[in-house]
């Protein structure tokens, strides 16, 4: 490995560190758990996105109104929990990648699901009240 600078200055090292790496061990391999962002990055989008179609084919259907009203409300906590990580991962200095898939991953999930959790309060109460006033219309 070589340096080449195009001018005067300085160049500072540090902190360096010296590392024995066993015989099968790559010195040069990146990885580890907090380096699989992209990973996390999937699994959380295809979570969110099946709570999402979920919630949204309950809320279209009118089954299950409680468990749909108690679907999108753990989503949103699930998005702030994810952002609360994001916050204490950058804290803690984690990787890049995995700060930002955290606070990506929560704070879209919040930005989608909060405005839709009162969409679907007054949806569900409008349909509750169509149904009682036709019990009472018989």
């Amino acid at each position: 490995m070589s340096l080449v600078l195009p001018g005067r200055g300085t160049v500072w090292l540090g902190p360096l560190a010296l590392r024995q790496y066993g015989a099968g061990e790559d010195p040069l391999a990146t990885g580890g758990d907090w380096e699989s962002a992209g990973w996390l990055g999937g699994v959380l989008g295809t979570l969110i996105g099946l709570l999402g179609a979920l919630a949204g084919t309950l809320a279209g259907s009118g089954r299950a109104p409680r468990f749909t009203l108690a679907l999108v409300r753990a989503t949103v906590g699930l998005g702030g929990a994810l952002l609360l990580a994001g916050a204490i991962a950058a804290i803690l200095r984690q990787p890049a990648g995995v700060v930002w898939t955290l606070l990506l991953a929560g704070g879209l999930t919040v930005a989608i699901f909060l405005p839709g959790l009162g969409t679907l309060r007054r949806r569900l109460a409008a349909r509750e009240l169509r149904r009682m006033e036709a019990l009472d219309a018989r």
